[in-house]
This record gives C-alpha cells, sequence and structure tokens, in this order.
C-alpha cells in the first residue's frame, strides 16, 4: 500500500521543538521536531499540515473524566493523522494510538536557578567543614586547661630553671619530658594547621563562592512538601500522574504537591531570565540543556528515562515504511544533528546576552574583601578593648590615691 499523500499532523507550541515564526502561521516552522517533519515528508513524499491543540494542553494527559486532552486528545478522536511532539511511550499511550518504533529517548528530572554568592566573609569559614570547626574550638578549650594541669605557665616558652642559669646539671624530670613532647606535638600541629587553613583559603578565593542548590529529589520533596519551594511545569505535562504512580516515596509525595500546587512553565518565556525565587521546573532534561544551558542548575538525578515515539492513529495504514524511514534518521544520526543545530544556535544567542565568568579568577581587593572585613574589625574590636582597659586601670589608680 502507497504512503498517504497528505496528512494532518498535531504539534505543539513549545520551544524548541517547534519553533513558528508567527504563531498564527503554522506553515512556517523550524525546532527538533518540525525538522524530523520535514525529513519524513521529503522522504515518504507526503504533504502536511499542523494543527495546534484547541484546548491549549500541547502535549495532553487523561483527565479524571477519562478523556485525553492536548494533541494525543487529537490523535484519539482521530482528527490528526500523526502526532509528532517528543512523546513519551508508555503503556497507557497504547491504548489510544499506534505508536512508532522509538527514535529518541529522554530524561525527566529538575532544574532551578543558580544559587547566589555568598558574603565575602564567608570565605574564612568554607575551607572547613562544621565537624572540624567543632574539633578545634574543643582543642583550644581542652589544652590550656591540659597545660594549667601540667603547672605550664603561661610564659613557658623559653623560661629557664635557675638551675640552668647556675650552671647546674638539671635533672630529667619524667613530667617535664612528658610536658616536652606534648610541646612539640603542640608546635607540629599548629604549624600545619596554619599551612593547610592558609592554602585552603587560597584555593576558595580563587573560585566564586556560591550558596547551595537542591541536587536530589530527596531534597526537593522535603522543600515542596513544606511549600518552602514552589515547581513548575509545560502545559498538558503527565509528570504529576508518573510521580504519584511512583514506587518511591518521595516521588509520590513531589507528585501529589505538584498536582494541586503548581505554576505553568512557558520555555520560550525564561529564555534569558530567572524562574524566580525558590523555584523549580520539572521536565525534559533536553529541553533544559537546549533552552538554559550553563545559566541554569539540572541535576543529575531522574525520575524517568522514556522512549520517544511519533503517534498515529488506530489503524494507520504505513507503520513498518514509517517506522524503516525513521529508523535510517536515528540510525544515520540526522536526529541528533538537528538537536545540535537548535543547541548551537541558542548557546550563541546565550552568549551573546550574558557575560559569563571563567570558574577561576584572580585575586583582586574584591575578593579579598571579606578577608579585610574581618581584619578591620578585629582591629576596631582590639583599639575598643585598649581604650577600656585604659579607662579602668585610671579610674583604678584614682580609687587607691582616694584610700
Amino acid at each position: 500500500m502507497k504512503f498517504p499523500k497528505y496528512l494532518k499532523v498535531a504539534a505543539v507550541n513549545v520551544w524548541p521543538y517547534y519553533i513558528f515564526i508567527d504563531p498564527k502561521n503554522t506553515t512556517e516552522f523550524s525546532g527538533i521536531e518540525g525538522e524530523l517533519l520535514k525529513l519524513l515528508a521529503e522522504r515518504l513524499k507526503f504533504d502536511y499540515t499542523l494543527h495546534l491543540p484547541t484546548d491549549d494542553q500541547q502535549f495532553g494527559f487523561k483527565d479524571a473524566s477519562g478523556n485525553w486532552t492536548g494533541i494525543k486528545g487529537m490523535i484519539s478522536r482521530e482528527e490528526v493523522d500523526m502526532a509528532i511532539a517528543s512523546l513519551g511511550i508508555r503503556e497507557e499511550e497504547f491504548y489510544l494510538a499506534e505508536i512508532s518504533v522509538p527514535y529518541s529517548d529522554e530524561q525527566k528530572t529538575f532544574t532551578s536557578d543558580l544559587p547566589r554568592p555568598l558574603p565575602k566573609y564567608t570565605v574564612l569559614i568554607n575551607p572547613l567543614s562544621l565537624y572540624v570547626w567543632i574539633a578545634l574550638v574543643i582543642c583550644f578549650t581542652l589544652l590550656p586547661v591540659v597545660f594549667y594541669f601540667l603547672k605550664i605557665h603561661k610564659n613557658h616558652y623559653g623560661n629557664v630553671s635557675n638551675e640552668e642559669k647556675c650552671g647546674r646539671p638539671t635533672k630529667h624530670n619524667p613530667q617535664n619530658i612528658a610536658t616536652r613532647i606534648l610541646e612539640g606535638f603542640w608546635i607540629v600541629s599548629n604549624t600545619l594547621l596554619g599551612f593547610i587553613y592558609t592554602s585552603a583559603i587560597l584555593s576558595v578565593l580563587t573560585v566564586e563562592n556560591k550558596g547551595n542548590v537542591i541536587r536530589s529529589f530527596e531534597e526537593l520533596a522535603v522543600l515542596l512538601d513544606s511549600r518552602k519551594y514552589k515547581c513548575m511545569l509545560l502545559k498538558g505535562n503527565v509528570v504529576s500522574n508518573i510521580l504519584i504512580r511512583s514506587n518511591l516515596k518521595h516521588l509520590r509525595n513531589i507528585g501529589s504537591v505538584i498536582k494541586s500546587y503548581h505554576d505553568t512553565y512557558i520555555p520560550s518565556e525564561y529564555q534569558m531570565k530567572p524562574f524566580g525565587e525558590n523555584r523549580v521546573v520539572l521536565g525534559s532534561k533536553l529541553l533544559f540543556q537546549i533552552m538554559h544551558g550553563s545559566t541554569k542548575y539540572i541535576s543529575d538525578h531522574s525520575f524517568e528515562v522514556v522512549s520517544v515515539g511519533i503517534f498515529l492513529k488506530k489503524g494507520f495504514c504505513c507503520m513498518n515504511r514509517l517506522n524503516t524511514v525513521l529508523l535510517r534518521i536515528a540510525s544515520a544520526g540526522l536526529y541528533e544533528k538537528i538537536i545540535r543545530d537548535v543547541a548551537f544556535k541558542q548557546e550563541e544567542r546565550i552568549s551573546s546576552s550574558f557575560n559569563h565568568t571563567t570558574g577561576v579568577m584572580n585575586l583582586d581587593l574584591n575578593a579579598l574583601s571579606g578577608i579585610f572585613f574581618v581584619l578591620l574589625m578585629g582591629y576596631f574590636t582590639s583599639l575598643v578593648l585598649l581604650l577600656l582597659e585604659i579607662v579602668y586601670n585610671r579610674w583604678q589608680r584614682k580609687e587607691n590615691n582616694f584610700k
């Protein structure tokens, strides 16, 4: 049977899958799935018209009444012949449409704004972890007590006994030997600690110090459940339904929260601006990488890896021929080339709009401002204490003179 000469194709107005010069004119377009459609039409020699979903649900999902929305609803109602929009292949979709062989795969993850730079004074704290600081505080608190019980005076360094001054031989007191060993270890450890801390500060100063970021779905579940963060999703996204059916409790919690509490994510609106305070976006990792590049934090964790295929109305005549051409396009690397071309254009756009700084930077006054601030505060505190001591000393003298 010959391949049809004309097909109605369902598409979505979502960048970068379809990029329309004018949303009202669906004949001029590009984008990842748009270029794939052009390749298929050229090889299989068919004409087509694009049709966007009228319910504004884009990709589509099964609603509470059991009906499909978006382009999936258009396929199930046979309003179109084909839907090409990076649609994930899942078990429930086999009941609504014929599905082609997979031509790609898609990871589902989350992204957020990059963390803000930390105040400059934190460079003095960050080189060592919390537990190291606690250990140091304990050591510097206990060691004076130990020295006291060993009868070491405050001016013990460099002291010489009376017997040594008179030239008499001194007896080796075991207690003195133990004390000197302790002093030796104290001096060595103090010196090494100073070198380690100094080198750690230098390494931290040359890299911009930023705050923490959410890295896992476990952390995200806690923040969403406490309403400290809010999630954004593409219109007609099935992410919440997938998460609710997960075997992992924290993913089910995320699904329950975002099903009743989320905002709409429109990729084209966030190309050059932040998501906002305490917001994350759940969706395709490929979409985030192309759209935002290095301007956003994209998690390495994923809650789903799904194959991507073309949806066709039930009883489509030429599935085998379509699959053959689709596999050739994927095997030849043409689909990957389309993705790289779209990503390259977006990367150029991002590079021209943002001033990127390298990870390692030269030390300047701004980088050292935190250290100088702490130093000046120390000098100021010392000066205040000196003045208080002078005032107190004079007051004591007056008191003694009256007596």
